[in-house]
This record gives C-alpha cells, sequence and structure tokens, in this order.
C-alpha cells in the first residue's frame, strides 16, 4: 500500500510517497520503494492548480535492488565515487529547482556524511573515511 508524507509547511501537499509490503502472509512491512513527486509553481500560479509529477523512483533512478540498509550504504559509496550519482542525488535533493547552488567537494561531502550518519554526533567517527575518498 502507499502511504503519503505531507511538506511540515502546508500540510495539504503530499510529495513523497514510499511503498511497504501489504497485509500479506510473512510480510516484512519493508519499505520497498520510495516516489518523490514535485509540481511547477509558476504553472501552478498560471492555471491555478498544481500538476503532480514524479520526479524520481528510489530503486529506478538509483538502479538498486531494495532500500535495505545495506543497499542504501552502497548506494551513499557508490555517490561518493561516482560523480554521475552524486549529482543525479543533488538534482533530487534539490527537487530538480532550476535554481540550485552548484555544489562543490565541501557541499558533497557534507550531504554524504549527512546521510551516512545521521546524528551530528557522529559524524567524525562515521565521515572521515567517506570524506578521505572524496578528496583522493
Amino acid at each position: 500500500y502507499v502511504v503519503y508524507s505531507v511538506s511540515r509547511i502546508e500540510v495539504s501537499v503530499r510529495c513523497n510517497r514510499w511503498t511497504h509490503e501489504g497485509d500479506v502472509d510473512k510480510s516484512t512491512r519493508m519499505v520497498v520503494d520510495h516516489e518523490t513527486w514535485i509540481m511547477n509553481l509558476k504553472e501552478a500560479n498560471l492555471y491555478d492548480y498544481p500538476i503532480w509529477y514524479k520526479l524520481y523512483s528510489m530503486q529506478s533512478a538509483f538502479k538498486i535492488p531494495s532500500l535495505l540498509p545495506q543497499e542504501l550504504d552502497n548506494l551513499v559509496n557508490k555517490m561518493a565515487e561516482n560523480q554521475t550519482v552524486f549529482d543525479l542525488y543533488y538534482r533530487f535533493y534539490w527537487k530538480n529547482s532550476p535554481v540550485r547552488p552548484s555544489c562543490d567537494a565541501e557541499c558533497k561531502k557534507r550531504l554524504i556524511c549527512d546521510l551516512r550518519s545521521g546524528r551530528s554526533h557522529d559524524r567524525k567517527t562515521l565521515c572521515q573515511e567517506i570524506e578521505s575518498r572524496i578528496d583522493a
């Protein structure tokens, strides 16, 4: 089944969807995919209503077999080594905004470290190795 996430700013706006294994025998209840949907604000103002479209599906965009923690960790490592994969993540991070700022090596390290650590007090422990790979 599909669950919607709502924006903190306007609760009627739904932009993130994730799919769980449903009510079936032996279900793990794991999240099996994630989609981000967006709309063009200029078009919404022009037509007086939003036209939502899917920006990406996590599994399809990043070509990963699942959203299990090990697969996501592999993806974070791949982002550190493969600029094309990181650029795709960065585009999605900014919801495909045409005015997104550029992202230099320090920006890349910060974003990848945020993905890796999840907790500010773990940054040094969890990010040193991946930051050195980005610097190499």
